[in-house]
């Protein structure tokens, strides 16, 4: 049997789905984009195009899973027992975001994904333009990771907190 989680573990979770639903759609356009070359060429084609339809769909699959696990929590425990318990969650990690909050990042996905289904039904866009635009709306994501407070210079001056002024040595 597997070893139960702490609601912070699952408020961290929580917290993380956006970012999981994102690497999920990336990874998933990383692997249209391989050559499949060990597949027959005559399903080779609709394999790719059943995986980049799966990355287009990853939020509204998340959204699935979680209303699912909401339903059945529910059935067990009460109606609206899920939505106490993962607020509850939410809040053993001592984060400011809430279920509404989570909500609406996942809500916002899955429009993007609904205006990537209305470029390749209405408009005609192949599926390499829509693992481009994959990457193009998530590359941000990539930067935001490479973003740290660490990486970023100080200046050649400062005082702490503490009143002390530190001189930095220039790197250049």
């Amino acid at each position: 049997m597997a070893a139960r989680l702490t609601r912070r573990e699952i408020g961290d979770a929580l917290l993380e789905l956006r970012d999981e639903i994102v690497r999920e759609a990336l990874g998933l356009v990383e692997e249209y984009r391989m050559p499949h070359e060990d597949i027959p060429i005559i399903v080779r084609e609709q394999i790719r195009i059943d995986i980049i339809r799966k990355a287009v769909d990853t939020p509204s699959r998340a959204r699935a899973c979680l209303d699912e696990w909401r339903a059945r929590y529910d059935a067990r425990n009460g109606t609206g027992a899920a939505t106490t318990f993962l607020a509850s969650c939410l809040s053993a990690t001592g984060a400011s975001k809430t279920l509404p909050d989570i909500n609406a990042e996942i809500s916002t996905l899955e429009s993007q994904a609904l205006v990537l289904v209305d470029r390749v039904n209405v408009d005609g866009w192949p599926w390499d333009q829509v693992a481009d635009e994959i990457e193009a709306q998530f590359s941000v994501e990539e930067q935001r990771e490479e973003f740290s407070y660490q990486r970023l210079p100080l200046p050649k001056t400062r005082t702490d907190v503490w009143g002390i002024e530190h001189e930095q040595a220039d790197l250049l």
